[in-house]
């Protein structure tokens, strides 16, 4: 029964490390879709760092079939100084088609050009996991996405990831990290596990407030 239990916890987790590059991938096809038809001179501005963003995650999807080959243990990261500046911002633009679909506002303030030493796909993943979850998160309101990305004096960094959807109600705020747990309709409740996960291989500290019915702020530090 324990050999059956960790498992199920596996194959939970690969289906959701699977779904994930599948977004980014879906919103980018859209995004094409809709400029060929309504802008064809953005489309053929777009189109190959799009396909390269594609290929990218198909890459990705790769990575995460390897690491199921291991047990399904979330590989340790390749780090290198990358641009978290662009990367978020990169993240940010496969989200636009959704947006403008949608009728949410996503509003940004990146500061330019900071660098990190960390693993380039695995803070995609955090990134891609935390504005899903925001993207969920409205019922009947007008969406509202605020991220911040800035370096502090000491050399930390900091990301904010706002939003004023459903929030999360105070007797489960002690469970968002926990496997399996969720409150939405759909997804198999491991997003934010996976995410501190690997904040914490990348000696990073994530913190939740929220309130029910006003929104939730998701605080990223990383530190020097």
């Amino acid at each position: 029964m324990e050999r059956l239990k960790a498992w199920r916890e596996i194959a939970q987790k690969i289906a959701h490390e699977i779904k994930n590059p599948l977004t980014p991938i879906r919103l980018t096809i859209e995004h094409l879709i809709t400029l060929y038809k309504d802008n064809p001179k953005e489309f053929d501005r777009l189109f190959s760092r799009a396909t390269e963003n594609i290929l990218e995650q198909v890459d990705n999807l790769r990575d995460i079939s390897d690491e199921f080959s291991s047990f399904g243990r979330l590989q340790e990261p390749k780090k290198k100084e990358i641009n978290l500046s662009n990367i978020l911002n990169e993240t940010i633009l496969f989200y636009i088609g959704r947006c403008e679909s949608e009728g949410i506002k996503m509003e940004s303030d990146i500061e330019d050009g900071i660098l990190f030493f960390g693993d380039e796909r695995m803070m995609k993943r955090v990134f891609i996991n935390l504005i899903d979850n925001a993207m969920d998160s409205f019922i009947d309101v007008k969406g509202i996405i605020n991220i911040r990305l800035k370096k502090n004096e000491d050399e930390s960094i900091v990301i904010f990831f706002e939003d004023n959807g459903v929030g999360i109600k105070s007797d489960n705020m002690e469970k968002v990290f926990e496997p399996n747990f969720s409150t939405k309709k759909a997804g198999m409740g491991i997003g934010l596990g996976i995410v501190k996960e690997i904040l914490e291989k990348h000696n990073g500290i994530i913190t939740i407030n929220s309130t029910e019915g006003n929104g939730t702020t998701v605080k990223i530090i990383l530190l020097k």
